[in-house]
């Protein structure tokens, strides 16, 4: 199904998060807004708190997600150029807190949701840029 994450990623690490695992995604696309889905927040939204097992209250490894900790924002009509091309493409800032995303784990995590946004914004996979920071959680 187009709607779903095409790939569930295994947890690679088994630390333990004190914290609620808190995601936000900035996405900015030079696609015109009316050719945005109207839903697309809600199952960009979805898609997060699945792609961070945020379903599962609380999993084996103790991280807990739910939708109150995932934010999306859509920036569209945007001027962007990539690779000397105006064609449609887009840009995502991740930001999460989840110590199970490594160096390593988060290319896996940014193609995901490559396949997963070209399915529901249909920008080539090709022409995604999507940045994963870790950041430290809040006190």
């Amino acid at each position: 199904m187009a709607d779903e994450m095409p790939v569930d990623l295994q947890l690679q690490n088994s630390k333990h998060n004190e914290m609620p695992v808190k995601v936000a995604a900035v996405l900015r696309t030079n696609l015109p807004s009316k050719s945005i889905p109207k839903d697309f927040l809600n199952r960009l939204s979805d898609a997060l708190v699945k792609q961070f097992h945020a379903d599962i209250q609380s999993n084996v490894y103790g991280a807990r997600v739910f939708s109150q900790d995932v934010s999306a924002e859509m920036q569209a009509d945007v001027l962007m150029v990539r690779g000397g091309s105006c064609a449609p493409m887009a840009t995502m800032q991740l930001y999460h807190n989840d110590d199970r995303v490594d160096n390593n784990s988060k290319h896996d995590y940014a193609k995901n949701l490559a396949v997963f946004l070209c399915h529901q914004i249909k920008v080539p996979v090709d022409r995604y840029v999507i940045d994963v920071h870790k950041v430290s959680p809040s006190p």
